[in-house]
C-alpha cells in the first residue's frame, strides 16, 4: 500500500486527518470521530517508507537529525496536506491533515460581520484561539483574505506554509533551529516594513513578547494560540511571560489586544434522517429557558440509527462554534483592563469598550437553525 492511496481515501471520505502508527491499521478522523481503515496492520518500516516517499532529500535529512518534522505536500492540483512525522518508541509515525483546496472566506465560515473590521486595523494584536483541530489556521487565512494585499504589505511567518498567497510575503520557520524560530522571524519582519504580520502560532514566551513588541511598534499582528475560551487565552498569554517582566508585559498586552476569536468545531446533524420534535417534548423547563426556546418550537434531534448518507451515525459535517472578545477601549482608558488582567481576568469582559459574544448565544442560533441537537448544545456548555 502506498501513502497516496491512503491520502486519496482520506479525501474521498471527507476526513480531516489521517493517522499512521506502528502496529495499528491506518485511522481517519471523520466528523471529529476516529475510524479505522480496514486494511493490514502497519509496521514501523512501512510508515517510514511511506513518509520518506513524500519528503524531499533535505526533509529526510532534517527528520533524521531532529526525529520530527512538519511540512506540507500537494496531491494533484487541488489537494494539500500538512504532515507531521515523528519518531516514537515503535519507530516512525505520522499525522496528515487535509488543507482545504480553497481558502474559505469569512462568509463561507459564517464568521461574525464584525470580524471584517479586524482586516482594517492599523495596529494591535488579534488572536484566533481554540483547541487542537478547531480550524484556527483556516480562520486565520480567511482574515488575511479580507486584507487589501495590493495596498498593504502582508508578511506571514508559518510552520509550515499551508497556502501560497498572492501579494503576500511568506516565510517558513524551522522549529528547533537557532535563529530560525518564530521570535527570530518576527524581529526580522519588523525591518521589512509590513503593515500586517501574520504568525502561524504562538508557542512560547519569546514569540508572545516579540509579537507584543511588533504590535506596540505600530503593526497589526494576527496569530493563533491554543486555548479553550476567550478569557483563558488571556491567562495563557500571561503564563508565557517571564516572571521578572510579567507586569510590564501585561501592561503592553492590555494596550495592544484588539480582539480574541475563540472557536471549536461542533458536529452537525444529518438532515436526511434527523428527527423533528417540539421542544416541550424533549426538554424540561430549565433547558427550555437556557436555550430560550418555547414549548412549541420545533427542534432537530440526532437519529442514533442514522442512514446511508451519514454512514449510520446521524451526523454529517461540522460547523464553527464561536465566542469573541472585542476591545475598542481607547488606549488612554485601558488602565481598568490592565488591572483586571492582573487581579481577575474574568473582569476584562465587563470593562467599558469591551464587547463579549458568548458561546451560548451561538449555540442558541445553531439549535434554532436545526444544525445541532439541543442536548448536544447543552453538553457543549457543560464542557
Amino acid at each position: 500500500m502506498e501513502i497516496t492511496d491512503l491520502l486519496k481515501f482520506t479525501l474521498e471520505n471527507d476526513a480531516s486527518d489521517l493517522h499512521l502508527s506502528a502496529e495499528n491499521q491506518p485511522i481517519v478522523r471523520i466528523n471529529g470521530r476516529l475510524q479505522r481503515i480496514k486494511t493490514d496492520t502497519l509496521k514501523a518500516d512501512d510508515i517510514k517508507r511511506m513518509v520518506y516517499s513524500i519528503m524531499s532529500e533535505h526533509q529526510r535529512a532534517e527528520f533524521e537529525r531532529d526525529k520530527e518534522i512538519d511540512f506540507a505536500i500537494s496531491l494533484g492540483s487541488d489537494a494539500r496536506f500538512r504532515v507531521n512525522a515523528f519518531t516514537n518508541r515503535l519507530g516512525t509515525a505520522a499525522v496528515c491533515r487535509v488543507i482545504p483546496s480553497k481558502i474559505p472566506t469569512m462568509e463561507d465560515l459564517d464568521l461574525p460581520r464584525v470580524m471584517k473590521r479586524l482586516a482594517e486595523l492599523e495596529n494591535g494584536l488579534v488572536l484566533v484561539t481554540g483547541p487542537t483541530g478547531s480550524g484556527k489556521s483556516t480562520t486565520l487565512y480567511a482574515c488575511v483574505l479580507e486584507i487589501d494585499r495590493r495596498r498593504r504589505h502582508v508578511l506571514t511567518i508559518e510552520d509550515p506554509i499551508e497556502y501560497e498567497m498572492r501579494y503576500a510575503t511568506q516565510w517558513q520557520v524551522t522549529s528547533g533551529r537557532d535563529g530560525l524560530e518564530f521570535s527570530d522571524f518576527i524581529r526580522s519582519a519588523m525591518r521589512h516594513d509590513p503593515d500586517y504580520i501574520i504568525i502561524g502560532e504562538m508557542r512560547d514566551g519569546a514569540t508572545v513578547e516579540t509579537a507584543l513588541k511588533a504590535a506596540e511598534s505600530g503593526h497589526t499582528v494576527i496569530s493563533t494560540i491554543h486555548a479553550d475560551t476567550a478569557i483563558q487565552t488571556l491567562e495563557r498569554l500571561r503564563s508565557f511571560m517571564p516572571v521578572e517582566r510579567a507586569r510590564s508585559s501585561t501592561y503592553t498586552l492590555s494596550q495592544q489586544i484588539r480582539a480574541i476569536l475563540n472557536q471549536r468545531l461542533i458536529r452537525t446533524l444529518c438532515h436526511s434522517c434527523c428527527k423533528k420534535r417540539t421542544a416541550g417534548e424533549v426538554l424540561d423547563a430549565h433547558k427550555l429557558q437556557k436555550l430560550e426556546l418555547e414549548k412549541l418550537d420545533v427542534v432537530h434531534l440526532q437519529n442514533q440509527e442514522g442512514c446511508d448518507l451519514c454512514n449510520r451515525t446521524g451526523i454529517l459535517g461540522r460547523t464553527l462554534l464561536l465566542e469573541a472578545l472585542l476591545i475598542d477601549t481607547p488606549l488612554s482608558k485601558r488602565d481598568p483592563i490592565f488591572h483586571a488582567l492582573i487581579e481577575n481576568v474574568n473582569d476584562v469582559a465587563k470593562e467599558d469598550g469591551v464587547t463579549y459574544y458568548r458561546r451560548l448565544d451561538n449555540l442558541k442560533s445553531l439549535v434554532k437553525e436545526g444544525l445541532i441537537d439541543p442536548n448536544n448544545a447543552l453538553n457543549q456548555l457543560d464542557e
